[in-house]
């Protein structure tokens, strides 16, 4: 990538490298049941980490892959965020190792579209690679799939703008009509080519034995359904580094 240069820090990029704060249920249930409490302390470390990435990969002039979403980019469940499957991703020998983390736990897809994208922009062409996880919390805290439908149509709409390589995760549907619906719709984007889509829940026979403490998240078991959607999405290491780095 000829004439990189290390990137000025901007107001966008802070604003999406914020930590997070944990959630309602997380900060309300934590102290009585181990797994959420685990969860909150994950949040704050997982954060930090990532955070320092940033700081290294923005000073660097090196090409970047970028983690858009919510907790599941930043590998909540894992007992380190180097198990991620954005770190995982950054250790393939196609992609930039430097990572851009701009997902927040907690995050819906109106977070990726007001806050991440716009850091996304401050990064300009050093951004490469881009991998976004997003839905499950627009999931869980509203029935109406249908208004999912157009925020996702809104999201890909804007990925395609963006010059680089994207992809776009499915959401796990092993147990929920509503999220085999939203996938059905985000398939037939990536029919249309409107999105490329990284294919997470074909790569996911059964959750037993890959949810993490708390239940709810993945563990490092069940993030290899990421990790191995996103290099299936991203094609073979020799294609990707001639066509997009």
């Amino acid at each position: 990538m000829p004439n990189a240069q290390p990137l000025d820090r901007r107001d966008a990029i802070d604003v999406a490298l914020e930590p997070s704060p944990a959630g309602t249920l997380v900060r309300t249930l934590g102290s009585i049941i181990p797994g959420l409490a685990h969860t909150r302390d994950q949040i704050a470390g997982h954060n930090a980490y990532w955070r320092d990435r940033a700081e290294t990969a923005l000073t660097s002039t090196e090409p970047l892959l970028v983690g858009l979403g919510d907790s599941l980019t930043q590998g909540i469940g894992c007992v380190s965020p180097t198990d991620s499957y954005l770190n995982k991703l950054a250790a393939e020998s196609a992609l930039p190792n430097q990572v851009v983390n701009l997902s927040r736990s907690g995050a819906r897809i109106d977070d990726v579209l007001n806050t991440q994208l716009a850091a996304l922009e401050q990064l300009g062409d050093r951004a490469a690679v881009i991998v976004c996880t997003i839905g499950s919390n627009d999931l869980m805290r509203s029935p109406r799939v249908g208004a999912l439908r157009n925020k996702f149509d809104q999201l890909t709409e804007r990925l395609a703008a963006v010059d680089a390589t994207v992809r776009l995760a499915t959401l796990p549907d092993n147990a929920s009509m509503s999220a085999k619906y939203v996938n059905r719709h985000l398939r037939s984007l990536s029919d249309d080519g409107r999105v490329h889509l990284a294919d997470v829940t074909n790569h996911i026979e059964t959750w037993r034995g890959r949810t993490a403490t708390d239940g709810f998240h993945p563990n490092e078991r069940g993030y290899e359904a990421w990790t191995v959607a996103f290099i299936e999405a991203l094609g073979e290491p020799e294609r990707l580094r001639s066509q997009n780095l």
